[in-house]
């Protein structure tokens, strides 16, 4: 659905409200903002945002930001929790104020819920035996409930908010205006592709506003883990899922905060089931949930974890995968180069690179890592420290890794708190283990499947082409460079070979006759002996022509 103007040019306006109710109106200033509503489009102009976003100004104000972004909705919500995933792109103190963002919203009436419901599964007043009034949760793109279908099960369903996809479509078109012009910025430019950045943002929002994919992302999940007893998915209903409404199974089980509460062997059972299924899912499935935050996590007296909320989910392809086991290597070993190279595998660099100040502050991020011991960071906050360092030089990384180095931080602190004596580094390295074995399974296994399959090929074409080729319907493609440069000599060479086969012809044809034997036998020998004569005197010619040549 396209973007009416009316609609933008209002929702324009209420932004820029809030930021000056919030304190944020020297940005608007700064901004140039001047073109609010009066516009065809309202569009938003900017003359230097980077240089005073590095002013005091906003560090003392950044505590007010969480709270502005909680007002403007969930576009700014969720645009707030991706930006605190840049460590390489913002500083501490705005990252430390972002990270308290929270999707804290007053639930809707559940009049609307219903309506919905209405709306978007007909058949649920059929279907369900009830429907709880009293939320489970409230995010500011849904809102979570507790039912019971006819045959006794109890569900989640997952209710979209009515208006919200319309919010999140004119709230996305501001942002990419505004990428648009602040990006070609050449403080911003050197250091970001902002439209990039926001375009990112807005696939991946855009997604989550999509309950299908969810449901999709849940179904991966559940068919490709592991049945160990350790982790858990909950089980997608898809006779009553779709777009708008999410529906899956009930599964009782502790917060974190009721989690802490319980035995010690039980927290590190807990602890090291997170950690292991989480590394597990990077490196041996290529994928893995994106946003493992407390919130998002459960656990069950039996040791089990469970996992809620797929619509963030990160994929990481093969080259990936190795460029992060060589990563977590360097890490190990102290290899400051080997962390240098992988780091502008996985990114791109933007231009000349200062390699001696780039080594230095490499090593001095490792060895201030060795010495406050890898558990106080642990390999995700090295992870991100060595992103800072290589946005400094230059080096853009890719947003899959960087959610990587979030979500990794997010579960080692997760793990942590479980087990404050966990060792996040032997953890590591098991599954590091596990996950050469089986490259070099996979590895052999698909280097021997590649070799059948090339000789099949060939085998069943070979008769075909070679068929083609008697038949004049195929050629073999030869191409010689520099050849007009020899075209001389290859001509007289070929004269030559000609003159060659001549010569070998009445050779074996005089050896023919003076071996003849019959009527007319004295006069066939005394031929052959004269063509033997002739091919002997024609060799010394062609002889002594090659010689002239060659003296050439």
């Amino acid at each position: 659905m396209s973007v009416q103007k009316a609609a933008l040019r209002e929702r324009t306006r209420e932004i820029a409200r809030v930021f000056i109710r919030h304190g944020f109106g020297f940005l608007l200033r700064d901004l140039d903002w001047r073109q609010v509503g009066k516009g065809d489009e309202g569009l938003l102009v900017a003359k230097d945002f980077y240089t005073d976003a590095q002013q005091e100004k906003i560090r003392t104000m950044s505590q007010r930001l969480p709270l502005m972004l909680e007002e403007l909705g969930p576009t700014f919500i969720k645009f707030g929790q991706f930006l605190s995933s840049r460590p390489d792109l913002l500083p501490d103190f705005l990252l430390e104020a972002l990270e308290r963002l929270h999707e804290q919203v007053a639930p809707i009436p559940f009049a609307e819920v219903e309506a919905a419901l209405d709306g978007n599964l007909p058949s649920w007043r059929q279907d369900f035996l009830q429907v709880e009034p009293e939320p489970l949760g409230m995010g500011s793109i849904a809102q979570i409930h507790r039912a019971r279908l006819q045959d006794g099960r109890v569900v989640v369903v997952k209710v979209r908010k009515p208006g919200v996809v319309d919010t999140i479509e004119v709230d996305l078109a501001i942002l990419k205006r505004t990428a648009a012009f602040i990006g070609e910025q050449p403080e911003v430019k050197r250091i970001i592709a902002l439209e990039q950045l926001v375009s990112v943002f807005a696939h991946g929002l855009q997604k989550e506003t999509d309950f299908a994919v969810e449901a999709v992302n849940m179904t991966l999940f559940a068919r490709k883990l592991p049945k160990d007893g350790r982790i858990r998915i909950p089980a997608c209903l898809p006779e009553w899922s779709n777009q708008a409404v999410l529906t899956m199974e009930y599964i009782e089980a502790l917060s974190l905060e009721q989690a802490l509460k319980q035995p010690v062997a039980l927290r590190k059972k807990w602890a090291r089931s997170l950690l292991d299924s989480f590394l597990g899912q990077v490196f041996v499935y290529g994928f893995f949930h994106a946003d493992p935050h407390p919130g998002n996590l459960r656990f069950d007296l039996l040791g089990d974890v469970i996992y809620f909320d797929f619509g963030l989910v990160g994929r990481m392809e093969s080259r990936m995968q190795r460029l992060l086991f060589e990563n977590f290597l360097a890490i190990r070993n102290l290899d400051v180069e080997g962390l240098m190279n992988v780091s502008i595998a996985m990114g791109k660099p933007m231009g000349d690179i200062s390699w001696q100040n780039y080594y230095e502050d490499t090593a001095e991020l490792l060895f201030m890592a060795l010495d406050a011991g890898h558990s106080s960071g642990g390999l995700g906050g090295i992870m991100t420290s060595m992103f800072k360092v290589a946005q400094r030089y230059g080096v853009r990384m890719p947003e899959r890794m960087l959610f990587f180095a979030k979500a990794l931080a997010m579960t080692e602190g997760v793990a942590r708190r479980l087990d404050p004596d966990i060792n996040l580094e032997r953890a590591v390295e098991e599954v590091l283990e596990a996950y050469v074995r089986q490259q070099l399974e996979v590895d052999f296994s698909v280097q021997a499947l590649e070799l059948k399959k090339k000789w099949q090929i060939f085998s069943h074409e070979l008769p075909y082409y070679v068929s083609a080729l008697t038949r004049g319907e195929k050629r073999i493609p030869i191409e010689i460079g520099g050849m007009e440069h020899i075209g001389d000599s290859l001509q007289r060479a070929v004269h030559t070979v000609a003159y060659s086969l001549v010569i070998a012809s009445l050779v074996v044809t005089a050896g023919i006759m003076m071996s003849a034997q019959g009527a007319f036998e004295d006069l066939i020998r005394t031929t052959g002996y004269l063509l033997l004569l002739g091919a002997i005197s024609a060799s010394v010619y062609l002889y002594l022509r090659i010689f002239r040549q060659v003296r050439r």
